[in-house]
Formats: C-alpha cells, sequence, structure tokens
C-alpha cells in the first residue's frame, strides 16, 4: 500500500512518519521518499485499515491519503 505524505521536509520527518506507521501492529516494513513524498507500506495483517495508517501519520504530525499509483 502506497501513502501520499504531506508535510515532510528533512530526514528527521522521514524517520518520525517511518516510526509512527511502524508502531502499528501488523505493519512490517515501511519505505519513506522524501522526494516523492510517498511511503510505500507492508503489512502481514489485512486487518489494518487505510484510516489507521492515516490516524498514524495524522498523529505525528503529516498529512496521508491513500496514493494512487
Amino acid at each position: 500500500m502506497k501513502l501520499q505524505i504531506s508535510g515532510m521536509n528533512c530526514d528527521g520527518c522521514v524517520q518520525a512518519v517511518k516510526e509512527a506507521l511502524l508502531e502499528i501492529d501488523g505493519v512490517d516494513v515501511v519505505v519513506v521518499d522524501l522526494e516523492s513524498g510517498t511511503a510505500d507500506i507492508q503489512m502481514s495483517s489485512a486487518d489494518i485499515s487505510i484510516d489507521q495508517l492515516v490516524i498514524s501519520a495524522k498523529l505525528a504530525g503529516y498529512g496521508a491519503t491513500l496514493a494512487g499509483d
């Protein structure tokens, strides 16, 4: 799954988004790209909703929406 993340402007932002998403049980791998403003998320649980991911990013201080490929 890929999210479009807004509000990132440095490597610290990338790390904050990555850590926030990895706190969700069932999220295994998060690759955040500052240049494209995206987060690629690999999950082992199908029970994780898009809303959970978006809320987690927002609680870390960043906007998030489902990205179209």
